[in-house]
């Protein structure tokens, strides 16, 4: 269960949190979502057990990160590795097959490039740019993280990188670290 600290304030867009939801679905059964509400705290459970969980509205990005955990944690292992593989899972259902077509034409690094302009398509706070960039290598930076202490959205946003990147060019795409500075969080990423 989520802590009694308040809200960030921070939102992400319903329909990522009903791919979470649908994700949560797939690996737990019909009935996990439910269960799932019942571990949060009132102000987040409604938006689960009302249905209030609607493609184009803003639902707070801790119900969200709450639900990514669950699912983390279902997964078991180190959970660093299956929050990635929850950020890759609901990326691939929030990149649709026009995206999957565009991407098939676009460079790694255009890629971590232009998700900076789609950023506000998926949250209402922070920022993303690409830093740097290489040959088989690039840096991503988020400015201005609400959840910086919180680990499994760091490798969540990291493994959904990777799944944005891997509809690109790039071949065997990987997060090789993660680096919080401040309200800032840097991706450094890589592939062959």
């Amino acid at each position: 269960m989520l802590g009694p600290s308040p809200l960030s304030g921070g939102h992400i867009k319903g329909f990522t949190a009903q791919h979470m939801l649908n994700v949560m679905r797939e690996l737990q059964g019909e009935g996990a979502p439910r269960a799932f509400a019942e571990t949060l705290p009132d102000e987040l459970k409604r938006y689960v057990v009302d249905g209030e969980v609607l493609a184009i509205a803003w639902v707070p990005v801790e119900l969200y990160y709450a639900g990514v955990r669950h699912v983390a944690q279902h997964l078991g292992g180190d959970l660093r590795q299956a929050a990635q593989e929850v950020g890759r899972r609901i990326a691939r259902k929030d990149i649709g097959a026009f995206f999957k077509m565009v991407l098939g034409f676009t460079s790694p690094a255009m890629v971590i490039g232009m998700s900076g302009r789609f950023w506000h398509t998926f949250f209402d706070f922070g920022a993303l740019t690409l830093r740097e960039k290489g040959e088989g290598w690039g840096k991503a930076v988020v400015e201005g993280w609400l959840l910086t202490a919180d680990e499994t959205s760091l490798y969540e946003l990291g493994g959904g990188f990777v799944e944005w990147l891997s509809t690109s060019r790039a071949k065997n795409p990987r997060l090789d670290e993660v680096t919080v500075k401040g309200t800032d969080v840097e991706f450094g990423m890589s592939w062959d």
